[in-house]
């Protein structure tokens, strides 16, 4: 016997689901930290090619020994990287907990 918990939805389910206060609440809050983070990724990644268009020379004089501006600016790109990925993991883990809410509430009202 299957646990109720592990059937699949059915389309009524989801209608229901997608109609909710709740799941669009959800919704447009995912939609906010995918746009800001977006957003942030862009700037980021635009933000060493434009410096080197706008100050040549400042981003190829060595700074501390041979290491120039520019490799410092590319080096906070992996750092950026690596924590716009750490927060969309977390960002994600609540998502998932705040849907399987919605969903365990759609089922336990249906009983």
């Amino acid at each position: 016997m299957t646990k109720p918990e592990s059937t699949p939805l059915t389309n009524a389910d989801v209608a229901l689901i997608a109609t909710s206060t709740t799941f669009v609440s959800l919704r447009r809050r995912r939609a906010a930290f995918l746009i800001l983070a977006t957003i942030i990724a862009i700037m980021s990644f635009l933000c060493l090619p434009i410096s080197i268009l706008i100050a040549p020379e400042t981003m190829s004089s060595p700074v501390l020994g041979p290491m120039t501006p520019a490799f410092f600016l590319s080096m906070a790109l992996f750092v950026m990287t690596w924590f716009l990925l750490a927060a969309k993991m977390r960002v994600a883990r609540i998502f998932d907990v705040d849907a399987a809410a919605i969903v365990r509430d759609i089922r336990k009202h249906q009983r």
